[in-house]
């Protein structure tokens, strides 16, 4: 089950934090015209979202413990929204600083590679819903992928 009842609110708390910490942060670090002082607030709002999740990780192969429940779904779409949507508007320096979560990124591997969870990554449909939506310009840190993701599925 991915959403017992005895974790309902800590999967609560994940859904905000990906939904406000990582997904909304991202939108608004990538924002043409925020100023510098809105897009480091942005960036920095982002960087401890993902430091957490990364401190989360550690010794451990799911959020909460070695149950996958929909916390890491959570988590696991916000990320690949974070490498194939939000890095295309986002500098080089905050891609390749993104990138440098390793533990969390092979989390990512390693969920996509599960059939359950990877048989639904739709990486052309992800693509072609951004770009009818994108109308701004694409930013250095489009050309650095994160994660090959046609390889974990």
């Amino acid at each position: 089950e991915l959403y017992p009842a005895h974790a309902r609110d800590d999967i609560e708390e994940v859904a905000r934090l990906c939904e406000h910490d990582l997904h909304e942060a991202a939108q608004r670090a990538g924002r043409l015209g925020i100023g510098s002082c809105g897009h480091q607030e942005a960036l920095d709002t982002l960087f401890r979202a993902l430091d957490a999740l990364e401190g989360r990780l550690a010794g451990r192969d799911h959020l909460r413990g070695g149950e996958l429940t929909l916390a890491d779904v959570h988590v696991w779409v916000s990320l690949v929204q974070l490498d194939t949507v939000h890095r295309w508007h986002l500098d080089a320096t905050a891609v390749h600083r993104i990138a440098g979560y390793r533990r969390l990124w092979a989390y990512a591997r390693r969920l996509a590679a599960l059939p359950a969870v990877g048989s639904h990554l739709d990486l052309d449909g992800i693509a072609r819903r951004h770009h009818a939506r994108c109308r701004g310009r694409e930013a250095a840190g489009a050309a650095v992928q994160i994660v090959e993701w046609a390889a974990h599925l």
